[in-house]
């Protein structure tokens, strides 16, 4: 009787599974996901800002979605990023706050590399 159960799960069991479709039991594709990069320069000395942050916004709700921070050269990658509009925020101390709005990744185009941004060093005079 053992042996027969064991026999019964063995053959049987292999056919009762099944794999996951694309996109899940839900029927769907698998979702697109893109890329956002570039390189973050000083507008005056053009060298790279290192580690500054990186946040990225979604335009319609205006919540943040991503964020990084600069490596060494000044590059950075948001990846997995859902299709939509966003706006990128830059901001590091010394400088002043940069916004980059509309960034819109589509399926056509869900990759989006912002090549060189220029960062201007914030001037205050101290009292």
């Amino acid at each position: 009787m053992k042996y027969l159960l064991s026999a019964f799960v063995y053959v049987f069991l292999p056919f009762l599974t099944f794999a996951q479709p694309p996109g899940g039991y839900r029927g769907g594709a698998p979702s697109i996901t893109g890329k956002i990069e570039g390189v973050v320069f000083d507008s005056t000395a053009m060298a790279p800002v290192e580690f500054a942050t990186v946040v990225l916004v979604n335009q319609r709700t205006k919540q943040q979605v991503n964020g990084t921070i600069t490596d060494l050269d000044g590059s950075f990658k948001l990846l997995e990023v859902a299709l939509g509009t966003y706006s990128l925020e830059l901001s590091f101390l010394g400088y002043e706050s940069k916004t980059i709005p509309n960034i819109t990744l589509t399926k056509e185009k869900p990759d989006v590399n912002l090549e060189n941004i220029s960062f201007s060093s914030e001037s205050q005079m101290l009292d």
